[in-house]
């Protein structure tokens, strides 16, 4: 009775794993990442649920990068994993 609760499915396993690893190296998972080859841009799914585009340019990943760096108050920044950092 309790046979089919126990089931564990190695391919769910296997692409979850999978899925894990391309995140943490590349911030995407499986799916983003085709979806960004195929469109020749970077594309993440998420980006629906706060109302973006799911696929921007980098001219506009840039552009978003200018614009948060003038709002924050400094004179001078760094970079740690990508962001700007007040210095």
């Amino acid at each position: 009775m309790l046979t089919s609760c126990a089931f564990v499915d190695p391919l769910a396993i296997g692409s979850f794993i999978a899925d894990g690893v391309m995140s943490a190296r590349t911030g995407k998972g499986i799916v983003d990442t085709a979806v960004s080859k195929v469109a020749g841009k970077d594309c993440k799914l998420f980006r629906v649920t706060v109302g973006e585009d799911v696929c921007i340019t980098d001219k506009e990943i840039d552009n978003q990068l200018i614009e948060k760096m003038l709002n924050m108050p400094c004179d001078a920044w760094r970079f740690e994993d990508d962001n700007p950092v007040c210095l």
